[in-house]
């Protein structure tokens, strides 16, 4: 009699039927397809997971079930095929109802009394003129103001063409409000940056360059698509620059003096140094956000303590790039920035000893901050670990081939290079994925946690949709 399991990957070693003929008649998703061939069935403890009930069924019976199964697939692909052809029909309805929906949130702006119509809304500041120019030939009034301080207006972030990624990379997390200022291109070239430290690897670069060159014509249809192509290449040199800086191609070091080894000057494995380079990273991306804060800032308050952040971060920096020597610099600096936090960081304006008390108050709260200074500059330190582990994983792939080529007689080549393959396929796929979640955290976490105050809403213009289809 046959007995059925469903043993997975890995556990077939498990199966202890003795005495009886085991088979894998088929394997498929991690799942190992076994027939035990035996008068009785196998006790449960020698087999890993239970008996499969299939029922008693005719060879003939499956086959005719098999058949019936792909024609309904079949029907199902022509039935998909057919069912396409109405994507432009409801892409169009659905642009029509997106285009009704944002009339009827506009006429929320409108007053309509007697024979006087308003209508009132937000507009980019370049297109006055044409409103101006619309209102002249229509023969009607329109009354163009600045926003007022109690306003709570749209954000519009507009950046040119080689940086206009870095709006999607802010958008993906927060809008910055509209008295802020816009970080898209400074989290756009650091994002890049980060991207190229955590996979560090020039072959995967070059790979990674290759296949958007090759697949460039696929995201040519839209402006985003068109984005993300320019920020992919951006992202795939990064990788290789900071490949060829650390000496890594596809996990293999080159030794000797050729020029491949001579330009490799960052070593991974040299703990202290790498410690050192991403700290003296996470201090100036901190200090390039409460600078980039400071000049935006609405009054002399808020720049003080913007440039006390910067004083204490570079104070701390000092004492720990060297080594002590200068401690007492370094922390005169950190001192006096602190102070500054202090002084100006409570908002309560000083009119009575009890407002004094409630603006010290403010200020040591925000001067408490220095404990999430400290965290968020060691927070960098996670471009060292996942890079050294990125490279050491390559290099393991690499190390482990090489032993199965020469410990498979044979075969052991074609076992080596499968093992290159799926090994440096699985550890780009998971570069790509640290590179993306580690290089937007470092800057929607940290950099605007010191950089922005605030969150907008994104400028939606009142436009006709379009299908893009």
């Amino acid at each position: 009699r046959f007995w059925f399991y469903e043993v997975p990957a890995g556990r077939e070693k498990a199966v202890k039927a003795s005495g009886a003929i085991v088979e894998t008649v088929h394997r498929e998703g991690g799942i190992a397809y076994m027939v035990v061939l035996a008068p009785e069935e196998p006790p449960v403890d020698s087999m890993p997971v239970p008996r499969v009930h299939i029922g008693s069924h005719a060879l003939s019976s499956l086959l005719a079930q098999l058949e019936a199964v792909e024609i309904r697939l079949d029907d199902l692909w022509l039935e998909r095929r057919d069912l396409t052809k109405w994507r432009l029909l409801l892409a169009e309805n659905l642009a029509r109802a997106r285009d009704q929906a944002a009339r009827n949130r506009a006429a929320l702006e409108t007053i309509d009394a007697d024979r006087v119509f308003v209508m009132r809304g937000w507009a980019r500041a370049d297109r006055v003129a044409e409103i101006a120019q619309l209102a002249e030939r229509l023969g009607i009034a329109a009354l163009v103001e600045e926003p007022a301080p109690e306003d709570d207006p749209p954000t519009l972030l507009e950046n040119a063409p080689a940086m206009a990624a870095g709006e999607d990379l802010v958008q993906f997390y927060q809008t910055p409000g509209y008295r802020s200022w816009d970080p898209s291109p400074v989290v756009y070239v650091s994002f890049i940056v980060f991207f190229g430290m955590i996979m560090t690897d020039a072959g995967y670069g070059l790979f990674l360059l290759v296949c958007l060159f090759l697949l460039r014509r696929r995201f040519q249809a839209t402006a985003l698509g068109r984005r993300m192509v320019r920020l992919g290449y951006w992202l795939a040199v990064s990788t290789m620059a900071f490949g060829v800086a650390t000496g890594s191609y596809f996990g293999w070091q080159p030794h000797g003096g050729g020029l491949v080894a001579r330009a490799a000057f960052i070593d991974l494995t040299d703990i202290d140094a790498m410690m050192r380079l991403t700290v003296t990273i996470g201090v100036a991306h901190v200090v390039a956000a409460n600078l980039l804060n400071a000049w935006n800032a609405e009054n002399l308050a808020g720049r003080l303590v913007s440039a006390g952040w910067c004083c204490a971060a570079l104070g701390g920096l000092l004492v720990y790039l060297t080594g002590g020597t200068q401690s007492t610099a370094g922390i005169a600096l950190a001192g006096v920035g602190v102070a500054l936090v202090v002084a100006f960081g409570g908002e309560v304006r000083v009119t009575s000893l009890s407002t004094f008390a409630k603006r010290l108050g403010g200020g040591l709260l925000s001067g408490a901050r220095v404990v999430n200074l400290f965290s968020d500059v060691l927070s960098y330190m996670r471009l060292f670990a996942l890079g050294l582990a990125a490279a050491s994983l390559a290099g393991t792939i690499n190390m482990l081939a090489e032993q199965v080529r020469h410990a498979v007689p044979g075969v052991g080549v074609l076992v080596a290079i499968a093992v290159l393959l799926i090994g440096h396929a699985v550890n780009m796929g998971l570069g790509i994925v640290a590179g993306t979640v580690h290089g937007l955290r470092l800057n929607v976490i940290e950099f605007f946690n010191w950089g922005l105050k605030g969150e907008g809403r994104p400028f939606r213009p009142f436009r006709k949709e379009e299908t893009r289809l």
